[in-house]
């Protein structure tokens, strides 16, 4: 349910501007705020929290949207977790220094995104706030018995799936972003993240090759499309630096974008030597010289790795089996964080340098774009679904829906209720950790590949024969 709680009208003052016609205040005079929005000086309850519903949208586009009604800056905004744009999804949002009723005015206008559920807290989200997401996916077009997606299902449940990070992680090449920045290679990161993406709007992707082939921000800003804000932000801080501080020009990008680029890196640089691992010791047991530690699951309501509980397994844990598959822990490259005392750890060290990148120091002093900064974490290699519930649906044609979203549950709008037709799909939820990826799931449960070739030739040969995902 979406609630706006009303609150008394204000002054602008409130919000930190003056509105036409009023006076501006004068030195030493005290300061008006709305008590019953709880913002103002003195009182700590200066965020608002709400939940963001969007279709068709990443969530670092439906903020750029609600920026640009509100007037306000997209780090005024905190958030835990980004969700895909490939899905119908829910989410905690914080807002510095707003009220609800200026949110809830734009449920009037906006298109796929819908604001709601308000409350004034003390604290904004950050990334990393996450405990784990619900999903809900619908896997058209099966053709496989109901015994047989018992027998998958349970083996999913069982066995659990190799917990890689997803293609969504490194989307428009974020790595590469990552590795240059980690690097130093400041000129080649600004150029890695103008550079046009595959089947970009046309308008979009010559404004972006004309800054490459010019390097004229004022020229290329003048045709770059307003919804490309990391991108403008970055040329506008061009336009403002120059060539001598590209630093000060990436330091334009918001912040939760140039800590994406880092950690993709990280992240696919685990992918690789998660790979390694399995390849060299199996997938059947802990090893001496692992790193493992127990899980607590997202119920427990804690993270479900305690970094403080990661230790080295020795000879004596292996011999008596104190550890198994599904406690084996591999760490995100950072300066809290220990490596496995086994050809794992080295395949770390090795992997990076053959990237040109050392874990153990920086070239440059930049803070943010060093991994010698970064804290680190530890991720499952082998993650269990919690929680999962699954049915077979029967239909009929190809573009109904065959699942109830909030929106829908909203608009009172009922879903179908025959359940006839010739077609059939398997719905399945289940639970997963934050930072844990629904599509690695699904592909060991199909047992198809998640390439970025393979998915786009589905997408050609099944039309709409595809994974409806709601997180």
């Amino acid at each position: 349910m979406i609630r706006v709680y009303p609150h008394h009208k204000g002054k602008e003052e409130d919000q930190g501007r003056r509105p036409t016609g009023t006076k501006k205040r004068k030195r030493g005079e005290e300061i008006q705020f709305d008590y019953r929005n709880n913002i103002g000086p003195g009182n700590k309850n200066n965020f608002l929290l709400f939940t963001l519903y969007k279709e068709n949208k990443d969530t670092q586009d439906a903020l750029n949207v609600l920026g640009r009604m509100l007037r306000c800056k997209s780090s005024s905004f905190g958030f835990a977790g980004t969700k895909d744009k490939r899905g119908v999804t829910t989410q905690q949002v914080t807002l510095y220094r707003q009220k609800a009723e200026s949110l809830a005015k734009l449920n009037k206008v906006l298109r796929g995104i819908m604001v709601g559920n308000f409350r004034n807290v003390e604290e904004p989200l950050k990334l990393g706030d996450l405990l784990g997401n619900r999903f809900c996916i619908v896997l058209r077009g099966i053709v496989e018995s109901e015994a047989v997606l018992k027998q998958g299902i349970e083996n999913l449940e069982k066995h659990g799936f190799i917990n890689y990070f997803g293609l969504q992680r490194f989307s428009g090449g974020t790595h590469h972003v990552g590795m240059a920045l980690l690097k130093g290679q400041w000129m080649d990161a600004i150029k890695l993240i103008v550079r046009p993406k595959e089947k970009e709007r046309q308008e979009s992707a010559e404004a972006k090759q004309y800054f490459l082939d010019t390097l004229d921000a004022e020229g290329a800003l003048e045709k770059m499309p307003h919804f490309l804000v990391a991108e403008r932000a970055m040329l506008e801080g061009f336009l403002k630096h120059g060539e001598k501080n590209l630093v000060h020009v990436l330091s334009c990008i918001p912040r939760t974008l140039q800590m994406l680029y880092v950690h993709s890196y990280q992240s696919y640089l685990w992918n690789k030597v998660a790979t390694a691992r399995l390849e060299i010791y199996g997938s059947s047991a802990v090893v001496e010289g692992d790193l493992v530690c127990r899980g607590v699951g997202v119920a427990s309501g804690k993270a479900d790795v305690d970094p403080d509980q990661v230790r080295v397994a020795t000879v004596e844990d292996v011999q008596d089996g104190r550890y198994t598959v599904f406690d084996l822990v591999l760490p995100l490259p950072g300066k809290r964080v220990i490596y496995p005392a086994n050809e794992t750890g080295l395949l770390f060290h090795k992997l990076a340098e053959e990237d040109g990148i050392s874990l153990e120091e920086s070239p440059h002093k930049v803070k943010m774009f060093s991994i010698t900064s970064l804290t680190g974490a530890y991720r499952r290699i082998i993650q269990k679904p919690q929680d999962v519930a699954w049915k077979v649906l029967q239909y009929s044609n190809e573009d109904e829906d065959l699942t109830e979203t909030d929106a829908d549950k909203l608009r009172g709008r009922c879903m179908r209720t025959s359940g006839g037709g010739d077609r059939r799909a398997l719905q399945i939820e289940f639970t997963l950790p934050a930072s844990c990826y629904a599509t690695m799931a699904v592909r060991e449960l199909t047992k198809a590949s998640s390439s970025a070739a393979f998915q786009k030739s589905m997408t050609l040969t099944t039309g709409n024969e595809s994974a409806d995902a709601l997180a």
